[in-house]
């Protein structure tokens, strides 16, 4: 068994980033797909597009994907969290 803990915390006052933010789990042949990690944004202003956010569970070939990982935003007092499912 083989278990990997994707976790991403960023902590600032402006969020002013262009890219994208991905914790998705792997894929697998012969065994379950790695489950989605953690990713969780604190900031005071600025703006988060969630379309650049993922953290899905990895693909199996055998029927057992791994499961939506947790996006965690909070901008002030506003707080919500997500979980995407493909």
């Amino acid at each position: 068994m083989f278990l990997a803990v994707l976790y991403s915390k960023i902590n600032c006052l402006l969020f002013d980033f262009k890219g994208i933010i991905h914790t998705n789990g792997g894929s697998a042949t012969s065994s379950g797909g790695g489950g989605g990690g953690y990713i969780a944004l604190y900031y005071t202003s600025g703006y988060v597009d969630e379309r650049d956010i993922t953290s899905y569970g990895g693909a199996s070939s055998n029927g057992e994907n791994g499961a939506a990982g947790v996006i965690y935003l909070e901008q002030g007092s506003n707080k919500k969290v997500c979980s995407k499912v493909l």
